[in-house]
């Protein structure tokens, strides 16, 4: 349901066969900077390490909705009446704390993801072209996750703050978006961390 807007469609070709000299091969060939392209592009931007890069461009859409999501709330706030307290939402002492969590969780998980694309960069800048150590790698692989997870708490919010209108199916539904990044299978946080740790501290029992 998260995947709506995004265009994907499965296809299927028959009477097709790969041959070796037109295609890259993205987990040999470019890993290790021998694809044709990396031959003829020599800029920092294109020998940057791939996996990191890759799948970096997966958490910002999720950044985005939640960031949207936090928008949307603070333009309803003023007009949202709640019978319960009798106040209009902008003057509650709860939902303005809840604002000023969420803003925090978003302004981290930027700032995060930032980051993890500066030393996308810098590694791209390297002379040498050793692979990354595998615990640079999980480390990179732990700040992709992160920020969708700290994302998907102000997504979750706006859609509580909303009341019964956050359960409207028209219009956007930034919390759906939020969750469908958060079980895709490279932004699982679960799996992330776990391999993490792992390399920072060996494997369990070990």
């Amino acid at each position: 349901m998260a995947l709506r807007g995004t265009g994907s469609k499965d296809f299927e070709v028959d009477s097709a066969w790969p041959v070796r000299r037109d295609g890259v091969l993205f987990t040999a060939d470019i890993a290790t900077w021998t694809a044709p392209g990396q031959q003829v592009n020599r800029g920092w931007l294109y020998q940057g390490p791939y996996k990191p890069v890759a799948l970096l461009v997966l958490a910002p859409p999720a950044l985005g909705a939640a960031k949207a999501a936090l928008s949307r709330f603070i333009e309803r706030m003023g007009s949202h009446f709640l019978p319960l307290s009798g106040l209009v939402q902008r003057n509650d002492p709860a939902a303005r704390l809840r604002v000023a969590e969420s803003a925090a969780e978003i302004d981290a998980a930027e700032r995060t993801l930032l980051a993890a694309a500066a030393r996308c960069d810098e590694l791209g800048r390297r002379p040498d072209r050793d692979p990354l150590a595998e615990e640079t790698v999980c480390r990179m692989r732990r700040v992709r996750g992160a920020p969708v997870r700290l994302g998907r708490r102000p997504a979750l919010r706006g859609r509580r703050w909303l009341g019964a209108a956050g359960g409207r199916t028209a219009g956007p539904d930034f919390w759906r978006d939020v969750h469908g990044a958060c079980i895709h299978a490279a932004l699982t946080w679960d799996a992330a961390a776990h391999n993490f740790a792992n390399a920072l501290l060996g494997p369990a029992g070990a």
